[in-house]
């Protein structure tokens, strides 16, 4: 049997399709007769490999703005079962399409394990076998069916590690890194899950509220094979929450020592009230370099309806002082365009970028905020008519001009022409952070700015200009 699973998000082209391998690797793992291929749309043409490949079973992974690309390839392929997973399908299930076959909600490590049993039996996918899986989605005469959400897997370290040899070479190519150093970058999911319920995010709907971790034994073992196997130098973990207790930190520095890791530089995200003098001590004694926060508004009136009062204003700016204090990278994101949010509220957030760059700050970043499926954001979105379930995915992209200059969630009392003066003056802030960057890289990188620009022109354009553009 072969199997192919398809990677169609090219959104941010250094990030590897995790995911996916994961899926992969616990397949081969348990049928190791069968083989399993990723084909990914950062460096293949989807269409044309699936043709070449010829699988048995199609597997494809979509976010919101990926789905309707989804769709669009699954209708073209005839006479082979196609399988869509991810986070779009498990937060709007009512969006499933007959151009599939099923639909997993969720965690879809065993539930695939569960439908290659069934495959490997009867050479396709019977409904009544479908109906004794939990969950998944498929059409039984038109009707959609729904077995409900499978319980989720307790024990992380039960996973296989994913084995990256699934993926593309071109996710270990050396690049300048976020603290200006030349190395290889590559994600390590550390958890799953997140215990907070920010009303923009969908996290907590696919993951679930409970957050659970894989053990500092097996984020070493993985860290190991990134660096040993890889060369991998600068280890980012982009899960919501990572080492927020003091305790498990510490064993992790101990533990990476022990295995002479020591010197592998770490990115992490954290949330900005948890930040204190003590565990930024030992992140340091980690090596971490930059770490991440969600701020998302200078006004307290919309962080209070954003997160649900759970963030505080000042504590921000002190954790941002703290992490200057230790010499971090900090690296931050904030939304315009909230309901109820005013022209004056968007205002506060700029001098608060401003406040941020002063203390010393040096990677923040701006978005439109986009209504997702899963999210409090959505049906409000929904009930202004602006989304629905079945409508073209391609609207929702971040930073497109058209988002950006006419958010989909901007109060309708808000003069147009004042957000776009306010949009204008927004530019002009996050350009200077971009230029910096630049600077930076030319002044201690100069051979390899120069290298990106001739190998990768087309790249280069895209992270000088369009970033500069869009914050």
């Amino acid at each position: 049997m072969k199997i192919a699973f398809v990677s169609l998000n090219t959104y941010k082209p250094t990030n590897a399709p995790l995911g996916l391998v994961y899926l992969s690797t616990i397949i081969k793992q348990k049928y190791p007769s069968e083989e399993v291929r990723i084909i990914d749309a950062n460096f293949e043409d989807v269409e044309e490999e699936l043709k070449n490949y010829s699988p048995d079973i199609i597997g494809i992974t979509a976010m919101t703005t990926d789905y309707g690309r989804a769709i669009k390839l699954a209708e073209k392929i005839k006479n082979i079962p196609i399988l869509i997973g991810g986070v779009h399908i498990t937060t709007l299930p009512n969006s499933f399409k007959d151009c599939f076959e099923i639909g997993i909600l969720g965690e879809g490590e065993y539930i695939l394990l569960d439908l290659i049993k069934i495959y490997k039996k009867h050479n396709q996918f019977p409904k009544e076998e479908l109906k004794k899986i939990t969950g998944l989605l498929f059409l039984e005469n038109e009707e959609l069916i729904n077995t409900g959400r499978r319980e989720l897997i307790k024990n992380l370290d039960e996973l296989p590690h994913p084995d990256r040899s699934l993926i593309n070479k071109g996710y270990f190519k050396k690049e300048i890194l976020e603290d200006g150093s030349v190395g290889i970058r590559h994600n390590l999911i550390a958890s799953r899950g997140c215990p907070f319920e920010c009303v923009f995010c969908s996290t907590s709907k696919f993951w679930a509220k409970k957050i659970r971790y894989h053990s500092v034994e097996y984020i070493v073992e993985e860290a190991k094979t990134l660096h040993r196997k890889y060369g991998v130098n600068y280890i980012n973990v982009p899960d919501d929450l990572f080492l927020t207790n003091n305790k498990k930190a510490k064993e992790l520095v101990e533990t990476l020592k022990k295995e002479g890791l020591e010197k592998i530089k770490w990115g992490v995200q954290l949330k900005a009230e948890l930040i204190n003098d003590d565990l930024l001590s030992t992140l340091k004694e980690l090596n971490v370099v930059r770490i991440g926060c969600g701020f998302e508004s200078g006004s307290q009136k919309v962080l209070n309806y954003l997160k649900k009062g759970t963030v505080n204003l000042e504590k921000s700016k002190e954790a941002v002082r703290l992490m200057v204090k230790h010499k971090f990278l900090v690296g931050g994101s904030f939304m315009f365009a909230v309901p109820g949010e005013t022209i004056e509220d968007m205002y506060k957030t700029l001098d608060l970028i401003k406040e941020f760059k002063k203390i010393g700050a040096k990677d923040l970043s701006t978005f439109v905020l986009t209504p997702y499926p899963g999210t409090e954001i959505w049906e409000i979105a929904k009930q202004k008519g602006k989304v629905s379930d079945d409508m073209d995915w391609d609207f929702l992209r971040q930073n497109s001009e058209d988002q950006a200059l006419n958010p989909i969630l901007l109060d309708d009392d808000i003069d147009i022409k004042e957000y776009h003066k306010f949009y204008k003056k927004r530019g002009e802030l996050m350009k200077s952070f971009k230029i910096d960057i630049i600077k930076r890289d030319l002044k201690k990188r100069p051979f390899w700015v120069l290298k990106r620009a001739i190998t990768k022109p087309k790249t280069t354009f895209n992270i000088i200009f369009k970033k500069i553009m869009y914050g």
